[in-house]
């Protein structure tokens, strides 16, 4: 069986999750960026690693899911708010919706979200269209919140989801 960890990554906290997903997955996992030139018919299994770019899933990410046939695939993002939001679970909605669009014989092992620190280019965007923002203490406490993430508790996390996932597709294999 084997495996790739592709991931789509703007300020760092996608890749640092992607790697321990890749230990988690164990041997044979290759690891590589959506900007780097890889060969899906290489792998069985794809674990797809995004960053939310504004509400949605990041235009690399999104075509990656899109590409996939028959493919055991692990889906997995960062995002800056809450990973338990209502939001949060839309957008990873539209990743899985992505992967099955069209029926292609994907099978889906999980996925899953972890909070990562905002940017600073992202915070100056923010707060040019909403000036406001910056004295809004719901937003400070999240911006600190984040700010602290991803952390040991979020590699942990990264680390057994893909363990488990190793399983699932080698159960998946055992059984044809």
């Amino acid at each position: 069986m084997k495996s790739l960890v592709l991931v789509s990554s703007k300020t760092g906290n996608t890749y640092k999750i992607a790697r321990y997903v890749q230990k988690g997955f164990g041997c044979g996992c290759d690891l590589k960026r959506t900007t780097e030139k890889y060969d899906l018919s290489a792998y069985d299994t794809v674990l797809v690693g995004f960053w939310l770019d504004s509400g949605h899933v990041d235009n690399d990410s999104l075509s990656v899911l899109k590409s996939l046939y028959y493919k055991k695939v692990g889906i997995f993002g960062t995002l800056g708010g809450d990973p338990q939001s209502e939001a949060a679970a839309k957008v990873m909605q539209s990743a899985i919706a992505a992967l099955k669009e069209g029926h292609r014989g994907n099978r889906l092992l999980g996925t899953f979200w972890v909070q990562g620190k905002i940017s600073k280019q992202v915070l100056n965007l923010m707060y040019e269209k909403f000036p406001g923002l910056k004295e809004d203490p719901k937003h400070v406490e999240r911006i600190a919140k984040a700010a602290a993430h991803p952390d040991a508790a979020d590699r942990l996390k990264a680390l057994l989801k893909a363990q488990y996932w190793q399983e699932k597709a080698l159960k998946i294999k055992a059984r044809g």
